[in-house]
């Protein structure tokens, strides 16, 4: 897959008050650790950012490229945890995963089914993203899984999954990707309305009985 790129600066106080302000300017608070190297505070454009996500960068590697003193330069990162405003959904902390480019790492990439099945069949996903271990420079964008030649009672395992060279899965061989499942014709028949039951009759008022108006 292509590596997405972001910009970003290095932050040089950290602190509750100063990751409020980076928020207000329409920046992100993060950090990034990881590849032997001591944790390094960062700030990142909101938008910039969303757009990565948007775009699959939550499962890709990254290229984080940072403008400051120490610790300036090009980082290759994968996105490693996202905090969001549990009300308003906006990003508030982000964390990066430095990674080395010669060292196979552990990440998840999301299953796509490709094409309709036969017989009206629906695709029942049991497997929405794949564990796999790869080089960064390897890990694809998705799983394409093709459906078209399959029909209602099939199912497609992990064993059964064509990978790009160099990706393993970590599953066992045996998981369910996916199966494919007959699709409802038609509603349920309504229940009959239970018939109405007949109000009682109602006695009639003896002449003079407890009714009758004072003379």
């Amino acid at each position: 897959m292509g590596t997405g790129v972001l910009t970003g600066t290095l932050r040089q106080a950290t602190g509750k008050g100063q990751a409020k302000r980076l928020r207000r300017s329409g920046q992100v608070p993060g950090i990034v650790y990881g590849a032997g190297q001591p944790p390094v505070p960062v700030a990142v454009d909101r938008r910039e950012l969303e757009r990565l996500l948007q775009a699959g960068g939550a499962h890709g590697l990254v290229e984080l490229q940072l403008a400051g003193d120490n610790g300036a330069g090009r980082h290759r990162v994968l996105v490693k945890d996202v905090q969001r405003d549990p009300v308003l959904g906006t990003v508030q902390h982000v964390d990066f995963h430095a990674v080395a480019l010669d060292q196979k790492i552990h990440v998840t990439v999301p299953m796509e089914p490709v094409g309709h099945p036969q017989e009206e069949g629906i695709v029942n996903v049991v497997l929405r993203e794949l564990a796999i271990e790869c080089l960064p420079a390897n890990i694809p964008e998705t799983i394409a899984v093709d459906v078209s030649a399959l029909s209602v009672g099939d199912a497609v395992l992990v064993k059964d999954l064509t990978l790009p060279a160099g990706v393993h899965a970590r599953h066992d061989p045996e998981d369910v990707v996916l199966n494919i499942i007959r699709a409802r014709t038609g509603a349920a028949p309504e229940a009959e309305a239970a018939p109405e039951e007949a109000a009682p009759a109602q006695p009639a008022d003896e002449a003079g009985a407890g009714h009758g108006e004072e003379e």
